[in-house]
């Protein structure tokens, strides 16, 4: 996260801000995002799939494989 001087935590600020805003609350059911637009936010980017741990070190295996031929 932020630097050992602490001056770049502006850079995290909207990662942080969008997390924020998007997860959803216990004392409301709603995420903050829903509550102000009356929809859920889309994600600027595709979520990465999720991997079981057997799955994730095939894939390590292979990436380690091709890297190294």
């Amino acid at each position: 996260m932020a630097n050992a001087h602490q001056n770049n935590w502006d850079e995290y600020l909207d990662g942080a801000l969008f997390s924020q805003r998007t997860k959803r609350h216990s004392s409301t059911k709603f995420t903050p995002f829903f509550l102000l637009y009356c929809r859920e936010a889309v994600f600027p980017s595709p979520l990465p799939p999720a991997f079981t741990g057997e799955e994730c070190d095939t894939i390590v295996i292979k990436n380690r494989r091709f890297q190294y031929n």
